[in-house]
């Protein structure tokens, strides 16, 4: 930068545009040196010194974008209490059972972004790369901190209680596929509450498992946003519980006459201290009798416990 400052400096044209710009940022000083040039009379000359400016200018904008990328992603990295680590190709956020890659092409942009779980290889991640390279680093956060809570699995079952929980996606998306008759006008209302689970959002590496459901105004009027989100992810608890180790519904499901699918009578499972958790985003407060009810459904006391099956039975109860 020094030597284009001296470059500018030495140049009596450049320096009466840089005078006459001083105020500017480097980046609209480098959009109007551009429109100036576009403006050239003759074009089969362009002005060279212009040109070796606007590259010094173009390299220094780049290098200084991709140092603040780096340096947000390190920080980043820190606030969701994930690892940080640097090759020669790619910089990582790693954790116990996930990580994610960042690529960077020699200009500075972000070339590529990679989302890997444990035992799968890596997959692009088409949105961490488009708030990369807006340097929407909030969104970039916000985002990975919820893939960050649905990885971080306590204690020694680590791999299994994983394994487990993918199993559970897998079931849940064979619910959220099967195809209902319409019974609302309202289209959002019909793809979120005529499903059995709700409109699942999974079957993305770079994606928290989420569901979301109707929620009616409470004052009877129409509301511009009627669904709430949902995470699911496994944790620990301090009574043992039937995690399923295989999907729960043939390939494809059997519907019974009422058009539910048919769950396998035996599963392979394993009691693990764990259970599935449901975690409400933003929270919302419940009546004791909601959650007493919801208890009376699932059969686990204070802790609810629900697995594929389970979410069946709710919905079977909900539409009588």
């Amino acid at each position: 930068m020094e030597k284009t400052a001296a470059f500018v400096k030495d140049n009596p044209r450049l320096g009466d545009l840089h005078l006459k710009f001083a105020g500017r940022s480097w980046s609209d000083t480098l959009y109007f040196v551009r429109r100036y040039m576009e403006k050239s009379r003759d074009k089969t000359q362009p002005c060279e010194p212009i040109v070796r400016v606007m590259e010094k200018l173009q390299g220094e904008l780049s290098a200084s974008s991709m140092n603040t990328t780096k340096s947000q992603l390190e920080v980043i990295a820190k606030q969701q209490g994930m690892g940080f680590h640097i090759t020669e190709t790619a910089y990582y956020l790693t954790a116990d059972l996930f990580y994610l890659e960042v690529f960077f092409q020699p200009c500075g942009r972000v070339e590529e972004v990679k989302v890997a779980t444990h035992g799968k290889s890596p997959s692009p991640s088409e949105s961490f790369l488009q708030l990369l390279r807006s340097e929407n680093f909030a969104d970039f956060s916000e985002i990975l901190g919820r893939l960050f809570a649905q990885y971080s699995i306590p204690g020694n079952n680590k791999v299994k209680l994983l394994a487990s929980l993918q199993y559970l996606m897998k079931d849940l998306q064979q619910l959220a596929n099967i195809q209902r008759n319409p019974k609302y006008s309202d289209s959002q209302i019909e793809m979120i509450n005529n499903g059995l689970v709700g409109f699942l959002m999974s079957e993305r590496e770079d994606f928290p498992l989420t569901i979301k459901f109707y929620m009616p105004p409470n004052d009877g009027t129409k509301t511009s946003n009627p669904a709430q989100a949902a995470q699911i992810t496994v944790g620990t608890c301090n009574t043992t519980h039937k995690l399923q180790m295989a999907s729960m519904f043939p390939n494809p499901p059997q519907l019974d006459p009422l058009g539910y699918p048919t769950g396998l009578d035996d599963v392979p499972h394993e009691l693990l201290p764990a259970c599935f958790l449901l975690t409400l985003q933003p929270p919302l407060p419940m009546m004791s009798s909601f959650v007493k009810k919801l208890n009376d459904i699932t059969g686990q006391g204070s802790v609810g416990h629900i697995n594929a099956q389970q979410v069946r039975k709710c919905v079977r109860r909900r539409r009588k």
